[in-house]
C-alpha cells in the first residue's frame, strides 16, 4: 500500500513540509495528530503523537504491512526527533516493527541518510530544550530509551536518554546535566547494568548527585514502562527516587578509558568575531579595570553596537542582534536605561536581568535557559563576582574553574560572546597586566581575550581601551574613549599602553588595606575554623601582607587555638570567628542580594558589607600582635614582649605615640597577667595553657 493509498483512507489530510499530517483512525481525534511520509523505497512511515500504536493504526484504515525487504515486513512505528536548544532538528532515531532501531539524518534535500548517519552530527541528550528550560531542583529521570522518555515526559517528568541505547553514553552530555540531581532508571538485564554503571561512572562529580532507582517486580528484560503498565505510579515513581541510594564510585580500576580523537577527523574551524579582534563569538572575555573609569559605559555602548548592527571602531556594519545585561551595579530604570538611550542603543533588542542570580550550578542552568529563550548576540556580565556568591573563595582557583569554565562552555555551545566585568587589585599585579585582575589567575587563563580600561597618569581625560590577551589573534591597537556630559564617546586609535594604565594611581587605593584584609578573612573564615598557615599564604597570594591579616585578625576578634597532640609535630594554630559571627546561608543570601542592589556611589571590589574604617586604636594592634606571638614557640619575657608586640604593629608607630603605646601595653599585659593562671613559682599559663614569664 502506498503513501497515496493511505492518504485516502484518512479525514482531515494536510501538507506537511515533506509529508502529511491527518486525524488519527484510532482514536477520536479532534485534530490532526497523526503524521503520515514516505521512507526509502516507498515505505510508508506512520506515528499517532497522541500514542496510538502502529498495529492500531493499521487495523483502523484495514492496511496490511508492507515487506520492505527479503526477510519480512518492517514497518517505522516511531521517529524520535533529536533537536539542538534552538528546537533544530540533528538526527533521527527510528524505531521499527517487528522491534528493530536506527538512526538516521536529513540529507538537506527532503530526504534520509541512513548509512553512517551520525557521522558528523552533533550528539546531545534526547528532549534537550525541554531539559534545559525545566526546573533546575527536579530529578532528572534516565531510561534506557527514548519510548521511555516519552512514557515519562507525558506525566510531566523530566527525562532524558541517548541515542543508540544502552551502552552508548558519550561523555559530551554531561556537561548538560551539571548539577543536576540524575535518576538512572536501568533496565532488568545485564546490558541496562552495564551502561548504568556506565552512565554513573560518567557523570560521577559533574552531576549534583546520581541516582540508581532499579524499580520493584520489573520482569526480564523489563523497563519503567513495562513497570507503569503492571500499575506504578508516578507518585510512586518519585517516592522511589527521593529514596534511592546515591551512586559512590568504588573501584577506580573500572573507570571508562579516556576519549581520543584522531586530529584528521576534526574539523578545522574559523573563529568567528564579533568585534575583531577584541571579542569573539562563542568565546569568554573578560573587561578591566578600576571603578569609575567608564567599564559599564563601553558594556552600554558594545550593548548598543550590537543592537543596530555598527559602531564599533575599525568595524565594519554587521548584522543586528540582541544582548543579554546582567548588571549589579546600576539600577534598570535610573541608570541602564538612562544610558542606553544616551549612546543611542535599540532597547527594543536588549534585555536585562531583573532578579538576583547566583553562578553555581543551578545559577549556570538557569542563564543558559535564558540565552537559548532569548539567543543574544552579545552576554554582558557587569560585574563578574557580584555573581559568584559569598561561599565562593575568588582566590581559590578550583573554585573560580567551576564558574569560569561552565561560562566559557555556555559562550561555546550558544555561540555567543560573552563578556564579564571585573575590578582591578590593590596590587595592580604589581604592574602586571594578567595578574592586575581581583582573584585568581584561572579567570583570565579561561578567556580567551581580556581588555584592560583605564587612563593615562600624566593626562586624566586621556582613557582606552587596551587588549592584555589574545588567544586567537594578534592583539589589536588600544582604542581610545571619552566621557563629556554624561555621553560617550569612541575616539580612535590611542597610544595609551597597560603599563601607563597601571602605573596610575588606582582609584582602588583610596579603599583602606585593612578593609580588603577583613573582606578576605571574613570570607575565607566563613564555613568554619581554618590552619592559620594556609590562610596566610592565601592572603600573600592575594597581595595582603602578614601585619595586615594581623590586623584584619583583629579587627574581627578571629580566635586563635591550638589543636593537635601536645608536643608533637601535629600541633598547628587554627582560626576561627567568634562564635555566631561565621556567615550562615541566609547570611550568604542575603549579602549576595546587597550586592545586587548595590548603587553607584558603593562599586568597589568584591565585598561591601564591613566597616570601611582603616583606623584601629593601639589596643587593636598591641592584642593582635601579642596574639601573633602567643602563635610563636619561643616564650618572650615582659619587656621583650612589650617591644615586640611594637614592631609588629603595622609600619610602626609615630614617635609621639610610642610613650603611650608603652604604656598601654603593659597595662595590657597586666590585665592578661590577672585573666591568666598563675603558678606559685611565677609561671603564667592563659586558657589555652600557653605559658608566659614575665
Amino acid at each position: 500500500m502506498s503513501a497515496r493509498d493511505v492518504l485516502s483512507k484518512l479525514n482531515g489530510v494536510k501538507r506537511a513540509g515533506d509529508g502529511w499530517t491527518a486525524r488519527c483512525p484510532a482514536h477520536s481525534d479532534e485534530r490532526n495528530s497523526l503524521s503520515v511520509g514516505e521512507g526509502d523505497a516507498g515505505r510508508v512511515l506512520l506515528h499517532c503523537h497522541a500514542g496510538c500504536s502502529f498495529e492500531q493504526i493499521v487495523a483502523a484504515i484495514g492496511a496490511e504491512r508492507q515487506n520492505t525487504n527479503g526477510n519480512g515486513s518492517r514497518m517505522i512505528v516511531a521517529a524520535y526527533d533529536y533537536t539542538d536548544e534552538g528546537r533544530n532538528l540533528l538526527s533521527q532515531a527510528i524505531r521499527y516493527e517487528p522491534k528493530g532501531f536506527c538512526q538516521r539524518r536529513p540529507d538537506g534535500a527532503g530526504g534520509w541518510i541512513y548509512k553512517n548517519a551520525l557521522e558528523g552530527v552533533r550528539r546531545v541528550p534526547y528532549r534537550l530544550s525541554e531539559l534545559l528550560s525545566a526546573d533546575p531542583q527536579a530529578f532528572v529521570y534516565l531510561p534506557e530509551g527514548e519510548k521511555d522518555v516519552e512514557r515519562l515526559a507525558s506525566f510531566g517528568l523530566i527525562a532524558t536518554t541517548n541515542a543508540g541505547g544502552a551502552g552508548k553514553w558519550r561523555d559530551e552530555y554531561n556537561e548538560f546535566l551539571r548539577g543536576r540531581q540524575v535518576v538512572i532508571l536501568p533496565d532488568n538485564d545485564e546490558p541496562g547494568r552495564k551502561h548504568t554503571a556506565q552512565v554513573a561512572r560518567s557523570l560521577h562529580g559533574i552531576a549534583a548527585d546520581v541516582r540508581v532507582l532499579e524499580l520493584p517486580n520489573l520482569p526480564p528484560k523489563g523497563d519503567v514502562s513495562d513497570w507503569l503498565d503492571a500499575g506504578g505510579t508516578v507518585e510512586q515513581l518519585s517516592a522511589l527516587a527521593g529514596s534511592a541510594p546515591l551512586w559512590t564510585q568504588e573501584k577506580q580500576e573500572d573507570a571508562p578509558a579516556l576519549r581520543i580523537v584522531r586530529m584528521a577527523d576534526v574539523e578545522p574551524e574559523q573563529v568567528a568575531w564579533l568585534w575583531h579582534p577584541y571579542i569573539p563569538r562563542g568565546k569568554f572575555t573578560l573587561l578591566e579595570g578600576d571603578p569609575g573609569l567608564g567599564k559599564s559605559w563601553i558594556t552600554c555602548a558594545l550593548a548598543c553596537a550590537v543592537s543596530r548592527g555598527h559602531g564599533l571602531p575599525n568595524a565594519a556594519p554587521f548584522e543586528a542582534g540582541d544582548v543579554l545585561m546582567l548588571s549589579a551595579e546600576d539600577g534598570l530604570g535610573d541608570t541602564l536605561r538612562p544610558r542606553l538611550d544616551s549612546v543611542g542603543a535599540d532597547v527594543s533588542r536588549v534585555f536585562a536581568l531583573d532578579e538576583p542570580l547566583t553562578f553555581d550550578a543551578p545559577g549556570l542552568l538557569r542563564l543558559e535557559a535564558a540565552i537559548i529563550e532569548h539567543t543574544p548576540a552579545l552576554v554582558i556580565v557587569d560585574p563578574l563576582f557580584a555573581f559568584t556568591g559569598g561561599k565562593v573563595d575568588i582566590h581559590r582557583a578550583n573554585e573560580c574553574r567551576a564558574i569560569s569554565a561552565p561560562l566559557a562552555a555556555i559562550a561555546e555551545r550558544q555561540g555567543c560572546a560573552l563578556v564579564a566585568v571585573r575590578h582591578l587589585g590593590k596590587s595592580r599585579g604589581q604592574g602586571h597586566a594578567l595578574n592586575a585582575g581581583i582573584g585568581s589567575i584561572d579567570f583570565i587563563a579561561a578567556a580567551r581575550s581580556a581588555l584592560l580600561v583605564g587612563r593615562d597618569p600624566d593626562d586624566e581625560s586621556k582613557r582606552a581601551i587596551v587588549q592584555t590577551k589574545n588567544n586567537l589573534a594578534p592583539h589589536g591597537e588600544a582604542i581610545g574613549y571619552k566621557l563629556e556630559g554624561n555621553q560617550f564617546f569612541w575616539t580612535g586609535a590611542s597610544d595609551l599602553t597597560a603599563g601607563r594604565i597601571l602605573a596610575a594611581e588606582s582609584d582602588e587605593g583610596e579603599r583602606s588595606t585593612i578593609t580588603e584584609a577583613v573582606d578576605f578573612l571574613s570570607v575565607a573564615l566563613s564555613s568554619g575554623g581554618r590552619d592559620s598557615k594556609a590562610i596566610k599564604d592565601e592572603a600573600k597570594e592575594a597581595g595582603i601582607s602578614e601585619p595586615t591579616l594581623r590586623r584584619a585578625k583583629a579587627r574581627l576578634k578571629v580566635q586563635a587555638r591550638k589543636v593537635g597532640l601536645p608536643g608533637s609535630h601535629y600541633q598547628k594554630w587554627v582560626w576561627e570567628l567568634p562564635e555566631g559571627d561565621q556567615l550562615s546561608a541566609e547570611g550568604d543570601q542575603k549579602r549576595e542580594s546587597d550586592h545586587l542592589r548595590a548603587s553607584g556611589t558603593d562599586k568597589g571590589t568584591y565585598s561591601q558589607h564591613l566597616a570601611e574604617d582603616d583606623q584601629g586604636s593601639i589596643s587593636d594592634h598591641l592584642r593582635e600582635s601579642v596574639d601573633h606571638l602567643r602563635e610563636s614557640d619561643e616564650p618572650l619575657d615582659d619587656e621583650q614582649a612589650e617591644r615586640a608586640a611594637i614592631r609588629e604593629v603595622d609600619g610602626g608607630l609615630a614617635p609621639e605615640a610610642t610613650e603611650a603605646a608603652f604604656s598601654e601595653c603593659t597595662d595590657f599585659f597586666a590585665e592578661m597577667a590577672r585573666e591568666s593562671n598563675t603558678l606559685d613559682d611565677g609561671r603564667i599559663f592563659d586558657k589555652d595553657g600557653k605559658e608566659y614569664f614575665f
